[in-house]
């Protein structure tokens, strides 16, 4: 049996957005430098692509953490796998979205 795959956004959607949120971010931290906190693995790709777009310097960073455990269902207790290794000092910090919950704005 074949599944059926529905596109719900285009390519040209989703790097339209990824522009109109890097510009966003240059708007409320200017030419300050910011870290991108990316949730392993789900948001890899989209954190790289946001990274590409931005016009101050950035730096990234990772951390696992999963929900499910053994189970295809979150428990709703986050184990934190691989925690989160540089200071947090000298500047901002936007963290990625698990998948269930994003904290970006959607797309328009």
């Amino acid at each position: 049996m074949k599944e059926r795959i529905e596109v719900l956004l285009s390519a040209e959607q989703i790097d339209k957005r990824m522009a109109e949120l890097a510009d966003e971010l240059y708007q409320e931290f200017g030419d300050e430098q910011v870290e991108l906190v990316c949730a392993l693995k789900g948001a890899v790709v989209t954190i790289v692509d946001l990274a590409k777009k931005m016009k101050m310097p950035v730096t990234m960073n990772f951390m696992s953490v999963s929900s499910y455990g053994n189970s295809t269902e979150s428990s709703g207790n986050i184990n934190i796998k691989m925690a989160y290794a540089s200071a947090p000092f000298f500047f901002h910090f936007i963290i990625s979205p698990s998948k269930r919950k994003s904290h970006f704005p959607p797309f328009r």
